[in-house]
């Protein structure tokens, strides 16, 4: 009788379905548990669309995958196009980030510095580097710009199967968790990164519904597998290269893991522990990464307190909410709004379509699943944080330790997005269940489910940008050929938000990047008539004979007509490396500042410190003899000959990370690298020959290198007893 039943109202090929006795059964009443040994054993040997989703990933991966590889598939292949808009960042920022980053990799160095931007700055402490993530490995090995759309691809591939692993856990059909993985997969506050370029967003973001499905893993079995399991996607997530994300990936699943704790307290000391190691093994496994970028902070980073400007302009307003149905409301691919931030409307759509509104509303009206009233507890939670100081929330969270230390709000909207998913996909196994038993309302469930999936898709499709990266690459040729060789030892001045620079190989100092050198952009930015509107990554240059001077400024790239035209800098500028008899102690950065912009400051001659130099420098008739050679990104080798105690002046970024390494030949031992001229790097010399190397390695990068190892090494051999024990029983 079912099987007539369902026959004679399918919209879909007949073979579409099997069902039997046991899907009559399965969905006339919840099931009691969500391990597979609980279906009906006749489940295991179908597929259908109301089959328990936990049997059916197979066929999930199929169909979420075809979707991604139609979206994706024909710019993939073509090879000369480019998943973003055309000034995004994947071309400002990632094209040149990969390239540097793992051309190094492949000659075997884990790259650290990067000389390229602002003067030189970190790299791999700046987590977008995300040089130790898995997923990132296939750059070593495939072309750049295939390798940039497989790796948007891939993570919009494994955000919607990591939903559905998460929704199949729940005791969901695979129609419904199919559902919600679309809703994720495709929804605005995921996919619409993909316009902008926002690899890193993209590859964080993913991994979101794995954590939560961990965290109920653990709840329920707080066993070593899951321990391990779950440690490894936290783990992952970090490497991914957005650790705001992660952070607020830790604080919105450890409210789900209280939540659930307080519905189920049993075993309350095992679970909490479980957790907890989870944590601390995640933590210890990427230490290598996170140590290094929290010293790194101190010393470089934008300014990104919301107290820095209008506080508003990163977070979502309340009439924003009405692009949860219509996506184009802040103006869509052209932006015309009048919201202040309509410009970043891809940060500020959580579209979900009609259809998965319709099924979150069905959610709410039913009683008895505790997790769907947890999952509209944290949704409105992350959509009350998304708006920031619109409400008063936000602000009351800001003293958390690093909650302050991220711009942008608006990231809370994912994980609006991520329960949005649970919740419509919930809704929708509701109302299949309630309708198994009618022709008509069964159909017309079946056919709504599908509308949806079709609307998330062609939201997609229409807000997916390529563009030719021929035209791109060539513009950076014209500009390079335009240019004398390695710049004669200077550098160029692109623009603010560009990196293109680093492409070529050219140092630049500027560029497009969050770890901003803080002393670098205080020099740059200087101005005793300061602009109420000037910010350091957005700044126009206001040149003077010093600055252009120190930081070797020798052209400037400008694009007039539609062609980018390299002008020499109008001031001479300095080598990168000289010495000085003369300096000057000035312990206050802002007084520093004062001194180094008053017209009798002569850089050539003078320099100013923040302590008192040792050996004492003394005037000499002749500055003696200075020689340079990098050996790798992250060391130069410095010979120096002088007759009488100097100062080298090397107009580099300065970091605490930068020691000086005698060499057996050095008449002096030990070095000490200190700041000079605000930004740059000053080292005492004695009289005599002095070789050494200077290395960049900062103590975090140390210490976490050896805390990942002996975590990993704790990691593996835990894996190793599990499986013995496994094997044993």
């Amino acid at each position: 009788m079912t099987i007539k039943f369902l026959k004679s109202i399918n919209p879909f090929p007949p073979k579409f379905y099997s069902l039997g006795r046991q899907a009559s059964l399965l969905y006339a009443k919840p099931m009691k548990s969500s391990s597979p040994e609980n279906y009906p054993a006749q489940e295991a040997q179908s597929w259908n669309l109301l089959s328990p989703a936990s049997l059916n990933k197979t066929p999930a991966a199929i169909l979420l995958g075809g979707a991604v590889l139609l979206l994706f598939g024909p710019i993939i292949l073509s090879g000369d196009l480019l998943v973003s808009m055309a000034n995004g960042d994947l071309a400002n920022q990632f094209y040149g980030w990969r390239q540097f980053g793992f051309s190094e990799l492949a000659k075997g160095h884990l790259a650290l510095w990067n000389p390229y931007v602002f003067c030189g700055a970190p790299y791999f402490a700046g987590f977008q580097s995300a040089l130790l993530y898995p997923l990132n490995w296939f750059f070593l090995f495939l072309p750049l710009v295939i390798a940039l759309n497989f790796s948007m691809a891939l993570h919009v591939f494994l955000a919607g199967f990591f939903t559905y692993l998460w929704l199949a856990s729940n005791r969901l059909s695979f129609l419904s968790a199919l559902f919600g993985a679309f809703v994720f997969m495709f929804g605005g506050s995921f996919f619409l990164h993909v316009y902008p370029g926002h690899l890193t967003n993209l590859c964080a973001m993913a991994w979101i519904p794995l954590v939560f499905l961990y965290v109920e893993k653990i709840l329920e079995k707080p066993g070593l597998k899951n321990i391990l399991l779950g440690s490894g996607v936290l783990s992952l997530q970090l490497l991914s290269g957005h650790p705001q994300y992660f952070l607020y990936t830790l604080l919105i699943a450890a409210l789900y893991a209280l939540a659930l704790l307080f519905r189920n307290p049993t075993n309350l000391l095992q679970k909490i522990s479980a957790g907890m190691g989870l944590g601390f093994l995640a933590l210890g496994v990427t230490a290598i990464q996170w140590l290094p970028g929290l010293e790194a902070a101190k010393e470089f980073g934008r300014d990104l307190s919301l107290q820095a400007g209008d506080p508003n302009f990163f977070s979502i307003s309340p009439l924003g909410l009405v692009s949860l149905l219509t996506p184009s409301f802040f103006g869509g691919l052209d932006p015309s709004s009048a919201f202040p931030n309509s410009r970043i409307w891809w940060e500020i759509t959580p579209f979900i379509g009609a259809v998965a509104f319709l099924f979150v509303l069905n959610t709410l009206r039913k009683k008895g699943w505790v997790r769907n009233r947890i999952g509209l507890g944290l949704a409105l939670l992350s959509l009350l944080l998304a708006m920031g100081h619109h409400t008063f929330l936000y602000p009351l969270l800001e003293p958390l330790p690093l909650f302050n230390s991220f711009r942008g709000s608006f990231k809370f909207l994912i994980f609006f997005q991520a329960f949005a998913a649970l919740l419509s996909a919930a809704g929708l196994e509701a109302l299949l269940r309630e309708t198994l038993g009618n022709k008509t309302l069964f159909r017309w469930t079946l056919a709504l489910s599908l509308v949806g999936i079709l609307t998330l898709w062609g939201f997609a499709f229409s807000r997916l940008p390529a563009f030719p990266v021929g035209p791109f690459l060539a513009e950076m040729k014209t500009v390079k050929s335009n240019l004398p060789q390695n710049l004669e030892g200077g550098r160029l001045f692109w623009s603010a938000h560009n990196d293109r620079s680093l492409s070529l190989g050219l140092p630049d100092i500027w560029g497009d990047d969050p770890m901003v050198p803080k002393r670098l952009s205080a020099f740059i930015t200087y101005s005793k008539n300061p602009s109420p509107n000037s910010a350091a990554d957005t700044q126009v240059l206001n040149l003077t004979p010093v600055k252009g001077a120190l930081t070797r400024l020798a052209f400037l790239i400008d694009k007039k007509n539609g062609q980018f035209q390299a002008n020499p800098s109008p001031f001479p500028q300095l080598h990168r490396a000289f010495l000085l008899a003369r300096w000057k102690t000035v312990n206050s950065l802002p007084r520093a500042l004062e001194t180094m912009s008053r017209p009798d400051f002569e850089p050539s001659t003078e320099v100013i410190l923040e302590r008192e130099p040792f050996p004492t420098p003394e005037i000499s008739a002749h500055r003696g003899q200075v020689l340079l050679r990098d050996l790798t990104t992250d060391q130069v080798e410095v010979q120096v000959q002088t007759e009488k105690a100097q100062v080298l002046l090397m107009t580099d970024s300065y970091s605490q990370g930068w020691k000086a390494e005698a060499l057996h030949d050095s008449d002096q031992q030990v070095y000490e690298v200190m700041p000079g001229d605000v930004f740059a790097r000053a080292i005492p010399l004695s009289a005599g020959r002095h070789h050494f190397v200077l290395k960049y390695e900062p103590l975090g990068f140390v210490v976490g290198k050896w805390i990942s190892l002996t975590t990993l090494l704790l990691y593996l051999f835990a894996w190793g007893w599990a499986w013995v024990r496994k094997m044993r029983t």
